[in-house]
């Protein structure tokens, strides 16, 4: 992926952005991170261990290390590359608001 840590979100925070990112974050990120990002995702009564992205370390990443992170995965959170490339940034605004 040429997509680099420090890469600028080449998608504005609309409002048709945050809808869609809201969209692909509700079907693929909230089962394990929350409908608030708090880590407490439905997964976690089954054991699997949700992390919080509402915190510092989240929010002091790039938008291009938030993209990677949907693109390959890290540690136990799998890999998001089956959402499409703009859809990503969408969700990366999500996670932002």
């Amino acid at each position: 992926d040429s997509i680099g840590r420090l890469a600028v979100n080449p998608t504005p925070p609309s409002e048709a952005s945050l809808l869609n990112g809201r969209k692909y974050y509700q079907i693929n990120c909230a089962v394990c991170h929350g409908d608030t990002g708090a880590g407490n995702g439905p997964a976690t009564k089954y054991g699997v261990y949700g992390i919080s992205i509402i915190g510092e370390s989240t929010r002091g990443r790039s938008d291009g290390y938030l993209y990677g992170m949907l693109r390959n995965g890290r540690g136990l959170m799998p890999t998001y590359n089956r959402i499409e490339e703009m859809d990503r940034w969408d969700v990366v605004n999500y996670v932002r608001a």
